[in-house]
């Protein structure tokens, strides 16, 4: 009888010493042999009990003059025992030594290297990433829709406002009133100080006339749009008085921003955010003059 030994050949990206279905792994034997004895015509003798496929010689050559080595695998997933292990050829026969090995499935394998949750967590996080986008998709789509519906019906309204109620004077023209008024009832325009509180409640009403002149000049709802709305609005449907006043008007929207939320505003900054209003009301009007197409 000759001592065998069973050993699984390293390979690269498979896990040592574990035999899967259809993997090499070799058994050495040292012993004695006949003389006649060529390893590549004997085959393995299985009992009633055993699987055929349970261990398949792919190849077999003399190490020695006392080792054989047999490069073999199995095809069948679960435990084998071979005591002892016996190779055939016809009527000859040569006992081997007792061989013993478990063959695990190549699922088994997969399952053992996947860190618990991780094939459910795979199954599920593709599904659900992409649900999550459709889902962002519609909701910034219908974001976009309700904006633009939101915008629609405003303009439409403003526009059936300014038809019920506008004036017989032009935007510029209630500016230059309005800045006339001013300057015969507020005495800060004549170097007199007046208090920060006075100062900013009289602000809202410079902001109110600056708002309705962009109303009525460019069709858009300024008492209800942000300034970033506005300036968009106006870019878009206005390019031409846009490009020929559309910085001031932005300046202008900025400094008013800041003198609102200013706590000591002082009686100079107002009468300079009033020079500016009027002179970027007459440079936008002569723009919107010179173009001749009103919205």
């Amino acid at each position: 009888m000759a001592d065998c030994d069973l050993q699984v050949p390293h390979i690269e990206g498979l896990p040592d010493n574990v035999i899967t279905v259809g993997r090499k792994f070799t058994i050495s034997c040292k012993g004695e042999w006949p003389k006649d004895f060529k390893p590549e015509l004997w085959a393995i003798e299985f009992s009633e009990k055993q699987n055929p496929h349970s261990l398949k010689i792919l190849s077999s050559d003399f190490i020695s003059s006392e080792e054989v080595k047999l490069v073999v695998t199995s095809y069948v997933a679960g435990p084998s025992q071979f005591q002892p292990l016996i190779l055939k050829s016809g009527e000859q026969k040569v006992v081997l030594g007792k061989i013993n090995f478990e063959v695990q499935s190549v699922i088994q394998q997969q399952e053992a290297q996947v860190e618990p949750f991780g094939p459910m967590a795979l199954s599920i996080s593709w599904p659900l990433a992409l649900w999550l986008a459709i889902a962002l998709i519609l909701i910034t789509l219908a974001g976009a829709i309700s904006l633009r519906l939101r915008i629609y019906f405003q303009r439409k309204n403003l526009l059936e406002s300014l038809r019920q109620h506008d004036s017989a004077l032009t935007p510029l023209a209630d500016v230059h009133k309005l800045y006339r008024q001013w300057r015969r009832e507020k005495s800060f325009f004549y170097d007199q100080e007046s208090s920060p509180e006075n100062l900013s409640e009289f602000l809202k009403e410079v902001d109110l006339a600056f708002r309705l002149y962009l109303t009525r000049t460019f069709k858009v709802p300024a008492l209800k749009w942000n300034d970033r709305v506005i300036l968009k609005d106006i870019k878009k449907y206005h390019p031409k008085t846009f490009e020929s006043g559309g910085l001031e008007l932005k300046k202008l929207m900025l400094e008013m921003g800041k003198a609102k939320e200013a706590k000591n505003l002082k009686s100079r900054d107002v009468v300079q955010l009033i020079e500016s209003f009027r002179k970027m009301a007459e440079k936008l009007s002569k723009a919107q003059e010179e173009k001749g197409v009103s919205r």
